[in-house]
C-alpha cells in the first residue's frame, strides 16, 4: 500500500490522504503504471512526490507522460489547495518493499532492512533476503540468518552492497 508522508507545518491535509490517494492510484492504474509510493512534503512550496513501477522498467518519457497526465488531473480535481511541484520517478535501486509481492520480487537480493526493536542486538540488518514465509523474513546479514518478524519491520528496501550505507 502506497505511503504518504507529511513533513512540514500543515498537518491538516492528512485529512486529504484517501482523496489524494484515490486521484494518484486510479491515474497511475489509468496509465498502465504500478503506484509504488507517493508524499507530499509541504513546505513554502509544497513537493508532491510520485513513483511510478511497470513490468519493463520505468523511463525518463514514462515519467514525463504520466507527470503531464496526473499533473492535468490534480488540475481538474484541486485537492491540494496550496502551490506545489509535482515531482514523478522510478522507485529506483533502492525501491521499497511493503507488499508480500515485493518481497518476493526481492527474494535472494539485497536489502536493507529497519524493526521496531532490537532482535540480537540489532535494529539495521542490510544483506540477502533468503526466506519469505508468513509471519517473517530471513535475512543474511554478515554470515548469520536472522529471522524477523513482518510485524516488526518499519522499513525495507532493496539496496545493492556496493552502495549500501554499511
Amino acid at each position: 500500500m502506497p505511503t504518504l508522508f507529511f513533513e512540514g507545518e500543515i498537518a491538516h491535509l492528512q485529512d486529504l490522504n484517501p482523496k489524494l490517494e484515490k486521484i494518484i492510484k486510479d491515474a497511475a492504474e489509468a496509465a498502465g503504471y504500478e503506484l509504488i509510493e507517493w508524499m507530499y512534503i509541504s513546505g513554502s512550496r509544497g513537493i508532491l512526490r510520485v513513483y511510478i513501477d511497470k513490468a519493463d522498467r520505468v523511463t525518463i518519457e514514462d515519467c514525463g507522460r504520466f507527470s503531464a497526465y496526473l499533473g492535468s488531473i490534480m488540475d481538474i480535481e484541486d485537492p491540494i489547495p496550496y502551490s506545489y511541484v509535482l515531482e514523478v520517478s522510478s522507485p529506483g535501486v533502492n525501491r521499497p518493499i511493503k507488499t508480500d509481492k515485493d518481497y518476493q520480487m526481492a527474494k535472494s537480493k539485497w536489502v536493507i532492512i529497519v524493526t521496531k526493536e532490537a532482535i540480537e542486538g540489532k535494529r539495521e540488518f542490510a544483506g540477502n533476503l533468503q526466506n519469505i514465509l508468513d509471519d517473517y523474513v530471513e535475512v543474511e546479514d554478515s554470515g548469520k540468518i536472522y529471522q524477523i518478524k513482518k510485524e516488526y519491520i518499519v522499513r525495507a528496501r532493496l539496496d545493492t552492497p556496493v552502495f549500501s550505507k554499511r
